[in-house]
């Protein structure tokens, strides 16, 4: 099952990443890009989180992009279980979707979709 979310704040694109990767450092990055050409600033990050006691995995991307100082934050965040409820992640990626926008709402005061 996967789940997104999305906010735009006012802020520099730079600014909302380095306040997301702090916010973040407790879940496990995979990658950390960052692509600048002209104003525009884009960041990638991907995270994952294991579960080890009931060996479900959840993935979050998040997408930051921005020029000048207004910044649109996208994620994106899936996950998988094993055993007999396959198919169901319990709500984990609608969770880890929504928590860099809510550390975002908290910050900025905004509201996303």
């Amino acid at each position: 099952m996967a789940s997104t979310s999305s906010i735009t704040v006012p802020d520099k694109a730079q600014n909302v990443h380095e306040f997301l990767r702090d916010r973040l450092s407790h879940i496990e990055q995979v990658s950390n890009d960052v692509l600048c050409t002209g104003d525009r600033y884009t960041a990638v990050l991907v995270y994952q989180h294991y579960f080890a006691r009931v060996g479900n995995q959840v993935a979050l991307i998040v997408m930051i992009s921005g020029s000048g100082a207004k910044t649109t934050v996208k994620t994106v965040s899936c996950g998988a279980s094993r055993g007999f409820f396959d198919f169901f992640d319990w709500g984990a990626s609608c969770d880890f979707a929504e928590e860099p926008i809510e550390y975002l709402r908290k910050r900025y005061g905004a509201c996303g979709s």
